[in-house]
């Protein structure tokens, strides 16, 4: 138990060393994804394997400890995994699910309240983890979209063409930068108002996006 747990804290160390944002490609950070998500899935299932393993041990407390240790486990996980709603809904599931069925078949009537607590206290965690999840989603639109025209900004764009660079670096393929300016748009601005000019910069924007689907598009509003 105490080698596994070291090979844990190995692993965990290697995949905190091993991201960097500013020279990761697409591919490789997909890659630290998938086992950044494994790793947290395998810790929460051995938490959850303790849990199993000691909440029948009722000498010196240990099933206190393990129930206590994993609701503890849940709130962490909740508060922890907010950010990606593909990690925090099924953690939270597999730390309370076998917790709401050890409280179910105690068979008491304390059990069965202790069943509505843990069911509320799911419940409570998801709807916090989800709440968290939607203002991140909310922080990160409002950081990498023009408030005038929702249209990707400045920040998004240089974002964007790091990890394109990135990409390229890595595979050895090449890639272009098209540079596009609309003609007397400013006249436009300046002549028929803002609001006829940001629909005009839409309109441009998806038509361009119809004409070369895979292209990246970035408007030159300011």
């Amino acid at each position: 138990m105490v080698s596994a747990g070291h090979r844990g804290l190995d692993l965990g160390y290697s995949l905190y060393q091993g991201f960097n944002f500013d020279t990761m490609s697409e591919n490789r950070r997909e890659r630290w994804y998938r086992h950044c998500s494994w790793f947290f899935y395998a810790f929460f299932l051995l938490w959850t394997l303790i849990f199993l393993l000691y909440v029948g041990q009722k000498d010196n407390n240990l099933h206190y400890i393990a129930i206590f240790t994993e609701i503890g486990a849940s709130v962490v996980a909740s508060s922890l995994m907010s950010s990606d709603r593909r990690l925090y809904r099924p953690t939270i599931f597999i730390l309370m699910v076998p917790l709401i069925i050890y409280f179910f078949f105690i068979g008491e009537w304390y059990g069965y309240v202790l069943t509505l607590f843990a069911c509320t206290l799911t419940w409570v965690l998801l709807y916090a983890a989800n709440s968290s999840y939607q203002l991140l989603l909310q922080a990160n639109h409002q950081a990498t979209h023009d408030a005038l025209t929702g249209l990707h900004n400045r920040h998004y764009f240089i974002e964007h063409l790091q990890k394109q660079m990135n990409s390229l670096s890595e595979s050895g393929e090449f890639s272009y930068l098209l540079l596009i300016d609309l003609d007397h748009f400013k006249n436009v601005n300046d002549s028929l108002g803002t609001m006829l000019a940001i629909a005009c910069c839409k309109t441009w924007y998806r038509a361009l996006n119809r004409m070369y689907p895979r292209m990246y598009c970035r408007t030159p509003w300011r």
